[in-house]
């Protein structure tokens, strides 16, 4: 994520639901994101979403773009530039279909 820029908006337990596809936990396994759950991808386990906020370190999309990155532990979780061109990118190939 060096070459990405953060932008200073915070994502929420309800942005990662909507646009997430995985996330990287500080020091622990990713987990796969399941409407208000995390699911550990190793021991299969599932917990609220907004109870792993605060140590939730990247949020990845369904392409495995990283849109958000908390830089520390202590820091908040911003969105990725990368984010909003997804979104970009999504809406024009959607109105290209129509």
């Amino acid at each position: 994520m060096k070459n990405s820029i953060l932008v200073k908006h915070e994502m929420t337990v309800k942005d990662i639901e909507k646009m997430g596809a995985r996330v990287q936990i500080f020091g622990a396994a990713e987990h796969v994101v399941r409407g208000s759950y995390l699911v550990n991808t190793v021991l299969k386990t599932r917990v609220k979403t907004g109870d792993l906020y605060r140590k939730i370190r990247n949020v990845k999309n369904e392409h495995g773009i990283i849109i958000a990155k908390r830089l520390n532990p202590e820091g908040k979780l911003y969105f990725s530039i990368k984010a909003f061109v997804s979104i970009r990118e999504s809406h024009y190939r959607n109105s290209e279909e129509a």
